[in-house]
């Protein structure tokens, strides 16, 4: 009984190499959609075209560069011609004032007036008293010589100066370090271009011209207004007390 029953078994092998052989063919089925994947990848490949196209985009930006840069160029050009113009003027305005400061400084004292006639009224009635030098007399007269300078540039010495002239002086004074106490007569009958000739003498001699400051000359229609004021010797004393000297 079991010799018969071994050959029934040989048929097994066949089915089973068609199942094999069935799913060898099955098999490239299956592969078949992997090769057709790189035709669905294609597309994927155009995807850097597209950002190449984007990258490229700036390149539209130099186009508007230049315009720019002119703009910027203009700006700058115009900065610079603002700043170079502008010492040019300044300059002129700079240069102005220091030509009128040397031109003042420059400009010597007027000497136009009648020389001879203030010499001539001098001699005849001041020299006595303070000497052709214009020094003085020490403790007696006071000199002439830097006081008369003194008393014009101090504020109301040029008007003081006529008042001299014209009404005397009486009292004690300091000049240049010493005291005098005499009086100084009054000088109403000289005319009125004596006394201007007179002024301008003293102002301008001795040295005294170089430390006048902002001297003019005097003329007679300066004197005319200053008479009748009917001024005493002591109240001319008065308005030198008020005079701010540097003694």
């Amino acid at each position: 009984m079991m010799a018969q029953d071994a050959p029934e078994l040989e048929p097994a092998p066949e089915e089973v190499v068609e199942e094999e052989l069935g799913t060898e063919e099955a098999a490239p089925e299956e592969t078949a959609p992997e090769e057709t994947a790189p035709e669905e990848t294609a597309p994927e490949e155009t995807a850097p075209e597209e950002t190449a196209s984007e990258e490229t985009a700036p390149e539209e930006a130099p186009e508007e560069t230049p315009e720019e840069t002119t703009e910027e160029t203009t700006e700058t050009l115009a900065q610079a011609d603002t700043e170079q113009t502008a010492p040019a003027e300044e300059a002129p305005e700079e240069a102005t004032e220091e030509a009128t400061e040397e031109t003042a400084e420059a400009e010597p004292v007027s000497l136009d007036y009648d020389e001879e006639l203030g010499q001539s009224t001098y001699q005849s009635n001041c020299l006595s008293c303070h000497q052709a030098n214009g020094q003085g007399i020490t403790g007696a007269f006071p000199p002439l010589v830097e006081h008369v300078p003194n008393l014009y540039n101090a504020e109301g010495g040029r008007d003081y100066l006529i008042n001299l002239q014209l009404y005397g002086l009486q009292g004690q004074i300091d000049v240049l370090g010493s005291s005098y106490n005499g009086v100084m007569p009054a000088w109403q009958q000289l005319s009125d271009e004596q006394i201007a000739a007179v002024l301008n003498h003293i102002s301008l001699t001795w040295g005294n011209a170089e430390q006048l400051e902002g001297f003019t000359v005097y003329t007679a229609d300066e004197i005319a207004p200053l008479r009748g004021q009917g001024l005493s010797p002591a109240d001319v004393y008065e308005l030198r007390q008020a005079l701010e000297l540097p003694y």
